[in-house]
């Protein structure tokens, strides 16, 4: 009977020592880390890793993400039980963390997304063991956040301003004149050549109509004479 009784024993110490062993089902309380006390013994770092992808490429440890994105948890692999956790300052109190998980939305025992928190940074880790055995541990991948509206203004800040245009320079427009305004210059050759011209004083005009009227009477005079003497030379000649 204490035989019996020592075996019943043993196999529920055996069922506790599975049930701890299995990191899915650590609870919220226990630390999912390297050196943290499961199934008697403590984790170990593990060769496995976890990280976070968008719409398909993987994120390094170390980016940054957008506050508030929703992201892929990418597992180097997924053979035997595991869990992952997201660990941050605000992770399951501002709407970050799994979308279905544990924990606050802070422990998921399947892949599926997380929501970036919307200040600070953050951890993605996984424990994970291949049945009953020793859990093993990944290192911390981390990443930072980048509000989106602090993105916004410096996009802003680096889009290059627009430079003003060089304006053609018009060419300086030649002064018009009307046909009743004169060209001062035109004025001046004008007054230029009068003043070269020959000017008759009263007397000199006097003069020249004087002799333009003896000059008439003169050809008057001569044009008689010559008639007077072409009668004569015809009378003569009938004598």
């Amino acid at each position: 009977t204490m035989m019996h009784d020592q075996t019943r024993i043993a196999c529920f110490l055996g069922l506790i020592a599975v049930c701890v062993a299995y990191p899915n089902r650590l609870s919220c309380g226990r630390s999912l880390s390297v050196g943290s006390t499961m199934m008697g013994a403590p984790a170990i770092a593990g060769t496995r890793t976890v990280s976070l992808s968008r719409a398909g490429t993987s994120l390094a440890c170390g980016s940054t993400v957008t506050a508030g994105e929703t992201l892929n948890v990418e597992m180097s692999s997924t053979v035997g039980e595991f869990l992952i956790e997201v660990e941050g300052a605000s992770v399951g109190s501002d709407g970050s963390g799994f979308s279905s998980g544990q924990c606050s939305n802070k422990r998921s025992t399947s892949i599926s997304q997380v929501t970036a928190p919307q200040s600070g940074s953050f951890v993605v880790r996984a424990g994970y063991a291949s049945g009953y055995g020793r859990v093993s541990i990944t290192e911390d991948c981390a990443y930072s956040i980048s509000a989106a509206i602090a993105d916004s203004e410096e996009d802003t800040e680096q889009q290059p301003q627009d430079q003003p245009q060089d304006q053609p320079q018009e060419e300086p427009q030649q002064p018009e004149f009307d046909n009743d305004v004169a060209d001062p210059e035109q004025e001046q050759n004008d007054n230029t050549n009068k003043d070269e011209s020959p000017q008759l004083d009263g007397d000199d005009a006097s003069g020249s109509m004087e002799q333009d009227a003896d000059s008439s009477s003169a050809v008057r005079v001569t044009s008689t004479l010559v008639g007077v003497l072409a009668s004569f030379a015809v009378t003569l000649k009938f004598a």
